[in-house]
């Protein structure tokens, strides 16, 4: 019986821990994971892609808690203003620094 309760009380103080440290997406105070972030970059590559002026392979894609990093090089201005507006579409992004090149 006591090693019962003692199986019942650890079962429990578990549970709790588990709880109390669950947060849910969206709400203030919930971390942004590297999950989150590779999605992000997953979709604006995908988006880059699907955009049939673009050399994708020219252009690297960083998201790091939100913020996405776009790097490499365009062929014109109005080719960078383009990836900068696709990448603002994507759920998820908070903010754009655009370091990319352009080399006609």
């Amino acid at each position: 019986m006591r090693n019962y309760k003692y199986a019942v009380a650890t079962a429990m103080a578990a549970a709790m821990i588990t709880l109390v440290g669950c947060v849910a997406p969206g709400t203030p105070g919930y971390p942004a994971t590297s999950v989150d972030d590779a999605n992000v970059t997953a979709q604006v590559r995908t988006a880059l892609v699907n955009e049939a002026m673009f050399k994708v392979n020219q252009v690297r894609v960083e998201t790091v808690n939100g913020v996405v990093t776009l790097t490499g090089t365009v062929q014109s201005r109005p080719e960078a203003d383009r990836v900068v507006e696709m990448t603002k579409t994507v759920q998820g992004v908070k903010e754009i620094r655009n370091s990319l090149d352009v080399r006609p």
